[in-house]
């Protein structure tokens, strides 16, 4: 009987801190996100090839678009660059940040796998006098999001810094990415390693392909 009761203790218990553990996980992704965002900023204005003078020239700001898609964002692409631009305009760095929202389609893509700004991106930092762009792009992998943040200068066209960093892709942001859970596991199941199933597929998809669950 002891031992009865040992194990169901045991597995309560598992069962609780695995609730917890997934209670906890979104306000540890929201503080992963904002200090990372703040070391890119750092490392964004370490790395500054061409020096920005602040007062001389505003930096213009362009959401973070896929790779694979680059007239394609996200909610994760439009805070990772909003969080980066708000942490190069504090101190130490005090760079002069403009709220101008440029769209999306900021780039062309060329046949050798470059990324050149758009004739629109370039006609609108002439007009706002900007120094720079803050750009980048983000590749949704299994457990991460890989980011690629550049300051490019938009008279030459040349990156006068960048940083590559990574989220880790917990379920707050696969949320930011557009994902979606069509499958939540029970709390039994994930004493045993269950996983609950996110996807840009809905439901549908999964009826017809259940061995992908």
């Amino acid at each position: 009987m002891s031992n009865l009761r040992a194990i169901t203790s045991c597995t309560v218990a598992a069962g609780l801190f695995a609730m917890l553990t997934g209670c906890m996980s979104p306000m540890h992704s929201s503080r992963n996100l904002l200090r990372t965002s703040q070391q890119a900023a750092d490392r964004l204005a370490k790395n500054i090839e061409q020096p920005l003078v602040p007062g001389e020239g505003s930096i213009l700001v362009a959401s973070f678009v896929n790779v694979d898609d680059m007239n394609d964002s996200s909610s994760f692409g439009r805070i990772a660059s909003e969080q980066i631009a708000s942490a190069l305009a504090r101190e130490p760095h005090m760079f002069p940040v403009v709220e101008v929202r440029l769209r999306e389609n900021i780039f062309l893509k060329e046949q050798a796998g470059e990324f050149l700004l758009s004739r629109e991106a370039m006609d609108v930092s002439k007009k706002h006098d900007a120094q720079a762009l803050l750009v980048g792009t983000y590749a949704v992998g299994h457990e991460s999001v890989y980011i690629s943040a550049r300051l490019v200068n938009p008279v030459s066209n040349q990156i006068v810094s960048s940083y590559d960093f990574n989220v880790r892709l917990d379920d707050n942001t696969k949320t930011l990415v557009g994902y979606k859970r069509i499958h939540r596991a029970s709390w039994w199941n994930r004493i045993w390693g269950g996983k609950d199933v996110w996807s840009k597929a809905n439901r549908e998809y999964y009826k017809y392909y259940p061995d992908n669950l």
